[in-house]
């Protein structure tokens, strides 16, 4: 997931039904596991892609639309950018000098120039109809270095975090085409640290409807959004802050998310160990042996996506697959019939 730009399909499972709720907002409104539009009040499934930016250095060309552009019309029918470009006490390879994070209270501890910048790719995408998340990529704050503070562990970056997070939403308050905002993409803390998780996500959304009162926010698991960890544990976010939207990955099976060719599975594919098709730690919860033989096919991947949907059921929101991917192995097969299994989903 390093380098400038980071692209893959999102899809937001949704339930297809007309709705008459009336609405003054100019953002989404979450309506249980509905989402509804305020352009034409109905019910809306939001689905499209990743794409994951930088505020130019001085050393850098200013990023234009053509990305976003060519990557729209090459999916076209999408509506939704999820947008990676908060960079906040982030992580990534020659990314420093680039972090959004200051020291200014008095900018929301957030560069002027990333909240430019933003706006102009926000105002890009939006203009090709497109809805926009914008979400917090803040990999340092997020637990991703035991050797590094985090909000979990030290209550002075927490603050600074959560006033950068009002700060955000504030400046966009009156932009419209937000989707919603996704204070933290993927906290890097383990299943363990659930009940953590869950109380971050509670100051975090706060702080961003302290900042705009009508954008929606999104939360999930920690083990960078597990389907698994919210799956076995029952991750419940408090009903009371409105607006919430449920969000987890499908890198399933877990070699799929592997930027390599090398040792990829096909599919289909028969007898394949449990140990090659869920990630070690939660092989105990799902098959009797690491070594248990199981088939990937067509069912095993419905079968994952059910997790997905009883989620969406149970606890009566909209589930965002943030992400599913097939890495730089590209399985005509596994796309069709993954394609296939998302939209025939109970939810879709």
């Amino acid at each position: 997931k390093s380098g400038k730009m980071h692209c893959c399909v999102v899809l937001l499972l949704t339930a297809v039904l007309s709705c008459s709720c009336a609405t003054v907002s100019h953002r989404l409104t979450v309506d249980g596991r509905n989402i509804i539009d305020p352009r034409t009040n109905d019910t809306i499934v939001l689905n499209g892609f990743n794409l994951m930016l930088h505020t130019p250095s001085n050393q850098e060309k200013e990023a234009n639309s053509t990305d976003i552009r060519l990557i729209h019309s090459l999916l076209p029918g999408t509506n939704l950018l999820r947008l990676v470009i908060v960079h906040w006490d982030d992580q990534l390879p020659g990314s420093s000098e680039r972090d959004c994070r200051t020291h200014n209270e008095s900018e929301g501890y957030i560069k002027p120039d990333c909240i430019r910048h933003m706006k102009r790719v926000v105002t890009e995408a939006t203009g090709l109809g497109l809805y926009v998340t914008l979400t917090v990529r803040a990999s340092a704050a997020a637990g991703g270095s035991s050797e590094d503070p985090n909000v979990f562990n030290d209550p002075a970056l927490r603050a600074k975090y959560l006033v950068m997070l009002k700060y955000l939403a504030r400046a966009f308050r009156d932009v419209p085409g937000i989707a919603a905002i996704e204070p933290m993409s993927e906290p890097r803390v383990s299943c363990g640290d659930l009940h953590k998780t869950v109380n971050w996500f509670i100051s975090a959304c706060k702080a961003v409807r302290h900042g705009d009162p009508s954008v929606p926010c999104i939360v999930g698991p920690p083990d960078f959004y597990s389907l698994y960890c919210i799956s076995l544990h029952k991750t419940e976010f408090p009903s009371q802050i409105p607006q919430l939207i449920y969000a987890t990955n499908f890198f399933i099976p877990k070699t799929f998310d592997k930027y390599s060719h090398k040792d990829m599975l096909r599919y289909p594919e028969n007898s394949v160990p449990c140990d090659e098709l869920f990630p070690k730690k939660f092989t105990a919860d799902y098959c009797k042996s690491k070594k248990q033989l199981l088939d990937f096919n067509e069912h095993f991947l419905n079968w994952n996506m059910l997790l997905a949907v009883n989620i969406s059921l149970v606890h009566n929101v909209p589930v965002f697959l943030d992400q599913w991917v097939c890495g730089l192995n590209p399985q005509a097969a596994w796309h069709t019939r993954m394609t296939s299994c998302i939209w025939q989903s109970p939810t879709t």
